[in-house]
């Protein structure tokens, strides 16, 4: 499977990340990971 992900930089460039994946569930439980993370340092910090 491809994932195409879209994102603009500070400087307003354009990006397209591609992740290649044949598990969906881990790549999920990953990103969830990483959001629960990102969420704890905004908090504390």
């Amino acid at each position: 499977m491809e994932i195409h992900i879209p994102s603009k930089t500070e400087e307003n460039n354009e990006l397209e990340d591609i992740i290649h994946t044949s598990d969906i569930n881990g790549l999920i439980t990953k990103l969830c990971g990483l959001d629960r993370f990102v969420l704890t340092i905004l908090t504390i910090g």
